[in-house]
């Protein structure tokens, strides 16, 4: 996923290919790295360490849109189900074109089930957290607001009753334009 590059192999020969480049940001004095270096540096990273880093670089959540979906990684299937075997549950900050979280799940299924560990690893105050109508359930939602994050959660028709209490809210809060209201500046005063 770095650089387009889909295997350690493919990081050797970016790096050969783009040696002048990267040696504006450290010497290489030896050459590119080797598809063994890569790898070995890899296998020495913890993936909740970086993450938190990553978090670090980002900075504070307050007034930026957390988006939260799953997603299913390429060429993880298994050859005798056809099922893909990783599938993990992200949080998004586009204004950062960052994930600032991660939770891996065991099934699509389950992502409901993911949900509130990554909510719980993320500091959201202040933020707006959007996710599918996998979470659009009371729970979540009390969750993300304990946290002081505000939150954009779809709901499905299928789900009848919430669909239903949802429409009669808002229908509730819709007002009629009074037409008999005075007019000022070309705009008409709801009541």
């Amino acid at each position: 996923m770095l650089s387009d590059c889909e295997d350690f192999t493919d990081m050797e020969h970016f790096a050969r290919s783009q040696l002048d480049w990267l040696r504006q940001f450290t010497p290489l004095r030896n050459g590119p790295p080797s598809h063994d270096v890569f790898r070995n540096v890899f296998h020495a990273l913890q993936p909740e360490l970086l993450l938190e880093i990553m978090e670090l670089w980002v900075g504070a959540l307050d007034g930026r849109q957390v988006a939260i979906d799953g997603k299913v990684s390429r060429g993880t299937k298994d050859s005798t189900t056809g099922r893909s075997t990783l599938h993990i549950l992200r949080a998004w900050v586009s204004e950062a074109g960052l994930s600032v979280g991660h939770e891996v799940c065991a099934e699509k299924s389950n992502e409901l089930e993911a949900l509130p560990g990554l909510l719980g690893k993320l500091q959201l105050h202040g933020a707006t957290v959007s996710i599918d109508a996998m979470g659009g359930h009371p729970d979540i939602a009390k969750l993300i607001q304990s946290q002081g994050a505000d939150h954009i959660l779809a709901l499905k028709a299928n789900e009848e009753e919430p669909h239903q209490a949802v429409i009669a809210r808002f229908e509730s809060l819709r007002q009629p334009v009074d037409e008999t209201a005075p007019e000022a500046a070309g705009q008409r005063y709801v009541r």
